[in-house]
């Protein structure tokens, strides 16, 4: 995070600090370095890094999972799934795979019996 406080106009420290920051627990830093990061979005930044985008967006979520408050994630999660159509196709899918991983992390699905082709498929995967 003091990296982040270094480089303010750096997006990529910024979008470290917001995650390092959420994962500790300090969502009041964790927020400030989103807010950062979100003012340093231009046209070019946005088409680098359409992960980042589609993962301001599901903030809350991930926060509601933190907090263990399914209630809340799956709400907002419901939320952001009404302008799924609005998305383009690269954010379409980095949307339904962390969607996806958030429902299994509020245990909404089941994950894939062992063994399964698709459980395999990118072993950096991670729930909400």
């Amino acid at each position: 995070m003091g990296y982040a406080d270094l480089r303010p106009n750096d997006f990529r420290m910024n979008v470290e600090a917001v995650g390092a920051a959420a994962g500790s627990g300090d969502f009041v830093n964790a927020r400030r370095y989103l807010d950062r990061a979100r003012a340093l979005i231009t046209p070019e930044i946005g088409k680098l890094f359409p992960g980042e985008d589609t993962e301001f967006k599901l903030f809350p979520v991930h926060e509601a999972w933190l907090k263990d408050d399914p209630k809340s994630g799956i709400e907002e999660l419901s939320r952001l799934g009404q302008t799924f159509e609005l998305l383009d196709p690269i954010r379409q899918e980095i949307f339904a795979q962390r969607a996806g991983l958030c429902y299994l992390g509020f245990g909404k699905v089941k994950p894939p019996k062992h063994g399964s082709k698709r459980s395999a498929t990118n072993p950096r995967l991670r729930t909400c």
